[in-house]
């Protein structure tokens, strides 16, 4: 079983073939994060990076708010009070036709393994966005030729990179 609290921290605890009584629980201090967003590709200077945000979603539980920070002019954010746990990080591109095109914290690049801070350490995050995207476009139809609305379509990229997944449903 795994503990959750209220914060959104967790800890297993073990309960085997008796009751459990007197247990003291000690969640390690939050941290803060910052990082940056930056953008590439045509166009990239009229992006507003005020209207691009990161968030941290948790990879082994649920968290109804999870750590998320709007950047400002100049692509900074701050993460503030992070509870030292795994996360995936990912991005809020508002109405931005944006992809990401790498993640990296402390330095190096993040995988589909998310980001993992139980260690209480916190290095930068830098998430860089690109304006190269494809634009995808097709016809979903049934055996009888017509449109199939509300059908979910995955794009999935030969890295096979589940962040990079995107989906959408017909119309």
């Amino acid at each position: 079983r795994r503990v959750l609290f209220r914060s959104g921290g967790q800890m297993p605890v073990q309960v085997k073939d008796r009751h459990l009584s007197g247990l003291i629980m000690q969640m390690p201090n939050p941290i803060d994060l910052s990082g940056t967003i930056a953008v590439e590709g045509k166009g990239s200077d009229k992006i507003d990076l005020k209207h691009l945000s990161a968030k941290l979603n948790p990879v082994d539980f649920i968290m109804l708010n999870p750590p998320k920070a709007t950047a400002d002019e100049s692509g900074k954010f701050k993460l503030q009070g992070v509870i030292p746990a795994k996360y995936e990080v990912r991005t809020d591109n508002g109405s931005e036709q944006l992809y990401v095109k790498a993640v990296n914290y402390a330095d190096h690049e993040v995988d589909d393994d998310g980001i993992d801070l139980g260690s209480g350490a916190a290095g930068p995050i830098q998430i860089t966005l690109s304006t190269e995207g494809a634009d995808v476009r097709g016809n979903i139809t049934g055996e009888d030729g017509n449109a199939m609305p509300g059908v979910t379509v995955v794009l999935v990229p030969d890295s096979r990179r589940i962040s990079q997944f995107h989906d959408t449903a017909t119309d």
